[in-house]
């Protein structure tokens, strides 16, 4: 059947939040699909570090072993607050 999965982990030093939705039949087809968006951020000693992105993967059954898919993902990465010493790179 279909999946849903909210995942929140709060945190002063690193914390994560995502949400995940899968159909398996999609449509009533042999296809299935799978999205998710996601916010990640973790502060280190030097900087601190955002991302904030979304994937899908769509995927069908081959056979009873093999199956195949095709996952995109598009990501903004921040990264802030970054020591006045660190190297331009």
């Amino acid at each position: 059947g279909q999946e849903f999965r909210l995942e929140a982990v709060p945190g002063t030093q690193v914390q994560r939040y995502m949400v995940t939705f899968r159909e398996p039949f999609l449509f009533d087809s042999p296809y299935s699909l799978t999205t998710s968006g996601y916010y990640f951020q973790r502060y280190f000693n030097e900087y601190a570090e955002s991302r904030l992105g979304a994937r899908a993967t769509l995927g069908t059954k081959l056979t009873d072993l093999w199956s195949l898919a095709f996952t995109a993902r598009a990501e903004n990465v921040d990264v802030k607050d970054v020591a006045p010493w660190a190297p331009q790179d």
